[in-house]
């Protein structure tokens, strides 16, 4: 059991998914609600994407690349 990985699926609120994301050193996540709602916060973050959905179209709206 690794105590720094935690499953949070359907455990938080909108609003406690989104404090959440907020409190995070550094954002790790596929292209997912997370990468945008943390753009938006302006802070570190690495978004991962397929080889068929390229960061430059489909990432967050960010001066920050």
């Amino acid at each position: 059991d690794n105590k720094k990985i935690s499953n949070i699926a359907g455990k938080l609120s909108l609003k406690e998914y989104i404090a959440l994301i907020d409190l995070c050193n550094l954002l790790i996540s596929v292209d997912t609600f997370a990468v945008h709602v943390r753009a938006s916060f302006d802070k570190s973050l690495i978004g991962i994407y397929s080889g068929t959905n390229y960061a430059y179209e489909w990432g967050p709206y960010t001066e920050k690349k």
